[in-house]
């Protein structure tokens, strides 16, 4: 989980037929990947990118091989780290679960590797409490975090607001497909791991804890104005921007951003709704331009907009 598929490398979903689509074919071309990995039965062998260039596609063996994708969690971690480090995975049909926790190949074999050296492994509840699905993804016990622990990674050099907290919001009834592709490639695109990209849903956001807890995160890794952005293809923005208020962080006004980047944000938080970060975290116009177009759907919104 740590290197192929796992939370810094973007998905690039086929259809049925076998075909990408063009936006998704952008992302691989303003990463300027050297190679595709294919998971599944699919007959796609190259990407042809946008700009004419080939990306040859290689065919791998399934997640559920464990040793081939995931080091055995000994190699990663101290015995004594190991007794104190809990694991907490997503079922595989929970595609909430997934995209926010992950989740390793084989549970089992991945829970016989970590219990036996002392650490707890529990799988996530499918229907989580607000301050469940918050704090899972804040404390770093998800499996996605444990599996990057000690392989920090970087995309952009010079990146700019990529202290800003973003939060994905989606429906009561969970994302959609195309929300979790999105949620998990604007995570894979975000240079650096020292900020928080939070997936959590709208009631989520109506619980009076939930709300304080986000406010005094954001506030501890705010090093930028704005200092959140809270985005949703499901949730209108109305609602996104009367949580931002409940949080105590006011509208970000103009369209200039401002990165302190010899400490801490010491001005009051603002915060943006409906805005794409990741033309912010690239260090060329050509990426700015291209990577404005990868977003599904809050394409042209790379400037703020004050809400």
């Amino acid at each position: 989980m740590s290197l192929g598929g796992g939370a810094r490398f973007p998905v690039l979903p086929i259809s049925p037929d076998g075909l990408v689509s063009e936006d998704d074919l952008l992302t691989a071309q303003v990463l300027d990947v050297d190679e595709a990995i294919a998971f599944g039965d699919i007959g796609l062998e190259e990407l042809r990118l946008p700009s004419g260039r080939r990306v040859s596609v290689h065919h791998v063996r399934p997640f559920s091989e464990v040793r081939r994708w995931q080091v055995p969690p000994i190699v990663s971690f101290s015995r004594e780290e190991l007794v104190v480090a809990g694991l907490i995975c997503a079922q595989p049909d929970d595609l909430l679960g997934l995209v926010a926790i992950g989740s390793p190949g084989d549970l089992e074999v991945e829970r016989a590797d970590w219990t036996a050296h002392g650490a707890v492994v529990s799988v996530f509840d499918r229907s989580p409490t607000p301050m469940g699905l918050l704090m899972t993804q804040l404390r770093g016990q998800s499996a996605l975090a444990r599996t990057q622990n000690k392989l920090p990674t970087y995309y952009a050099m010079a990146p700019f607001g990529a202290s800003a907290t973003v939060i994905q919001v989606v429906a009561d009834g969970g994302p959609t497909f195309q929300e979790c592709v999105d949620f998990w490639n604007m995570r894979a695109l975000r240079p650096g791991e020292e900020a928080l990209s939070l997936i959590l849903r709208e009631s989520d956001l109506r619980d009076a804890e939930v709300r304080r807890n986000l406010a005094q995160d954001i506030e501890k890794y705010a090093r930028s104005s704005p200092a959140v952005i809270l985005r949703s293809a499901s949730v209108s923005a109305q609602r996104l921007v009367a949580f931002r208020r409940s949080m105590g962080i006011s509208t970000h006004r103009g369209n200039q951003w401002t990165e302190h980047l010899g400490g801490r944000n010491r001005d009051a938080l603002t915060g943006v709704v409906n805005v794409n970060p990741i033309p912010l975290w690239q260090n060329s116009r050509e990426s700015y331009t291209h990577l404005s177009a990868v977003d599904h759907y809050l394409r042209g919104t790379s400037t703020c907009q004050p809400c």
